[in-house]
């Protein structure tokens, strides 16, 4: 059962982190060959939740959560100024 939740697992964040065509990319980030991630996907290495691979993919989605809250906050921040940037020039327009 741990094996069957580590590889759901293990998929779940794939997708999240690269999409449907994830293993390549994982394989990558991990420095482990895509062979190695289907094997323990189908059951052929030992993979269960006490693996480090799920570690690292942990630090891997949190890395990409921390860089998603920044670019939102200044994403965020120039909708915000713009905004202001617009109701200022209104408001000279009408004072005009």
């Amino acid at each position: 059962m741990s094996y069957v939740m580590a590889a759901t697992l293990l998929r779940k964040a794939g997708e999240a982190l690269y999409g449907e065509k994830w293993v390549a990319p994982m394989a990558r980030a991990l420095k482990v060959k895509e062979r190695t991630i289907r094997d323990w996907m189908a059951g052929g290495l030992p993979f269960d939740l006490n693996h480090p691979a799920l570690t690292d993919v942990v630090l891997l989605l949190e890395l990409v959560e921390d860089r998603a809250i920044q670019v939102r906050r200044e994403i965020k921040l120039h909708l915000t100024a713009l905004k202001l940037d617009k109701k200022t020039k209104r408001s000279k327009l009408r004072a005009a």
